[in-house]
């Protein structure tokens, strides 16, 4: 890998971390209902321009990162955030998610099925520490209002996101 490449790496990393650090910090309360995912919206703008041999780099640095800030189990995470980058991933390769309101629907679907993953994962720790799952009962509705202000963002701001600065060796594809 060349020195370039390697340094934008990093920058990718330390981008994620104020992506996931500023959602930790500000999505406190009743305002975490509609509060986005910073990071995973990132990751897709991202994602959307990368070469598909590198999205798994991407996923596991994602995951990395995250598990700094989130309370799921670190392998709950990675197989999460992978997930996440394989599904945006094949949707890329049949759907141009150059489009707004494209990319905008793609981000609601992958964000939702990310975090309902991240659930189930939280839902099953539980089930083994405690040997029950009462009182767990997915949170449909805040999971698809954190999707669906993921895609507003993805909509609004998804090629700004893949323009901050240092990521310009990662970027393959033009919006």
């Amino acid at each position: 890998m060349k020195s370039e490449r390697v340094l934008a790496w990093f920058a990718l990393a330390a981008w994620l971390l104020v992506c996931f650090a500023l959602q930790g910090a500000l999505a406190r309360g009743t305002g975490a209902l509609w509060f986005p995912e910073l990071g995973l919206v990132f990751l897709l703008a991202l994602l959307a321009r990368m070469e598909e041999r590198e999205a798994w780099i991407a996923g596991v640095l994602a995951a990395l990162v995250r598990s700094a800030f989130a309370s799921e189990a670190p392998l709950v995470q990675l197989s999460g955030l992978l997930g996440f980058a394989l599904a945006v991933m094949t949707l890329r390769s049949s759907l141009e998610i150059s489009a707004p309101l494209l990319r905008g629907a793609i981000c609601v679907l992958c964000v939702f099925a990310c975090n309902l993953w991240l659930y189930c994962g939280t839902a099953a720790r539980a089930y083994w520490a405690r040997g029950s799952l009462a009182g767990f009962e997915p949170p449909l509705l805040a999971l698809a209002l954190v999707a669906l202000t993921s895609g507003l963002l993805a909509f609004v701001a998804g090629p700004l996101l893949a323009e901050l600065p240092g990521l310009s060796p990662l970027r393959s594809r033009r919006w």
